[in-house]
């Protein structure tokens, strides 16, 4: 069975192959491109966080796994208990997508901390995700 970061990255590829800037145009001859004033949607693209639901259907990929690919991209593996919270808590695509999000965004040095679990967690808190959990006793 494949790692669950090797499927992930594997979608994430061929999304890039197969999605341009140029590909939808307002001039293109393509017919299943609607007009302003056609009622036919287009086919939209699938989205990244559809790509990762989908990969994870695909491959049985349990909760568990999609905590620790998480855990992977923000390298911090020590907070992995969090991330099943999360992941138990929310959708599991939803938090990866924000995940891939973040380490893109250190990779290309927007992080000025460059501590990307931190910056993960008060992304999440702004889109509305609880963050924080109380033991129960």
């Amino acid at each position: 069975m494949q790692k669950a970061a090797e499927i992930i990255e594997i979608k994430k590829n061929q999304i890039r192959e197969n999605t341009t800037v140029n590909s939808y145009t307002v001039n293109s001859k393509s017919k299943s491109l609607s007009t302003v004033n056609s009622k036919e949607v287009a086919d939209q693209p699938k989205t990244l966080e559809e790509d990762i639901a989908e990969a994870m259907r695909k491959h049985n990929l349990p909760k568990e796994g999609a905590a620790m690919y998480i855990a992977e991209l923000l390298n911090d593996s020590k907070s992995i208990k969090l991330y099943e919270i999360l992941v138990s808590e929310n959708k599991p695509e939803f938090l990866m997508e924000r995940a891939h999000y973040v380490k893109e965004m250190d990779l290309q040095g927007k992080i000025w901390t460059h501590n990307r679990p931190a910056y993960y967690l008060g992304l999440l808190r702004r889109l509305g995700v609880k963050v924080k959990f109380k033991k129960t006793a």
